[in-house]
């Protein structure tokens, strides 16, 4: 009992230490003078790689971006990531092969937001059992319209294409659901 009780001790005297300069946050990480890593020490620079100043801190993820699906993901998504998945004979997942990201200009991905359904392009996956059971996917047009609220105040403006959508459901596999966005005002949708 005591060589648990001291384990747990141990365990809990560990804390992690915190870089203020790039934000990395460790376990007993070693620090330097004025609470910086010593990566961030080391560096000669005035302006520090992983710093804020250098545009380099992530910050956190605004809420409207938490929780897309998939396929709302790939109507806000500046690029269109390729990896070839594999289901296991046990049930597991697993890649083979290179991840491509498919180039696009920088400038354009912004402008064009967000894409209409007939420029998304979407994989299905079916996979049959024994009534020939599929799944749709269903777009929440709420969700990717306040995400297109959040983005057009983080970067540069994107035009409006609203209006080119349609307000009836839209052919397979892509389905719309009608729902008020309380940011109106902010992003004249």
């Amino acid at each position: 009992m005591d060589a648990k009780r001291s384990f747990e001790l141990k365990e809990i005297a560990y804390k992690f230490n915190l870089c203020s300069i790039c934000r990395e946050r460790r376990l007993e990480m070693k620090m330097a003078p004025k609470e910086m890593c010593f990566r961030c020490a080391k560096e000669k620079t005035s302006i520090k790689i992983f710093s804020s100043d250098n545009n380099m801190d992530p910050k956190s993820v605004p809420s409207e971006l938490q929780d897309p699906t998939i396929v709302e993901q790939q109507l806000i998504s500046r690029i269109s990531p390729a990896i070839n998945i594999h289901m296991l004979k046990h049930g597991g997942i697993a890649s083979s092969g290179h991840c491509v990201t498919f180039p696009q200009q920088i400038n354009e991905p912004a402008t064009d937001l967000p894409k209409l359904p007939s420029e998304i392009n979407i994989l299905k996956v079916k996979r049959k059992g024994k009534n020939d059971s599929s799944k749709e996917y269903r777009v929440r047009r709420y969700i990717v319209q306040n995400a297109l609220c959040t983005l057009r105040t983080i970067f540069t403006p994107i035009p409006d294409k609203d209006s080119k959508f349609p307000d009836v459901t839209v052919p397979y596999p892509v389905i719309y659901i009608e729902d008020e966005c309380p940011c109106v005002e902010y992003c004249n949708f």
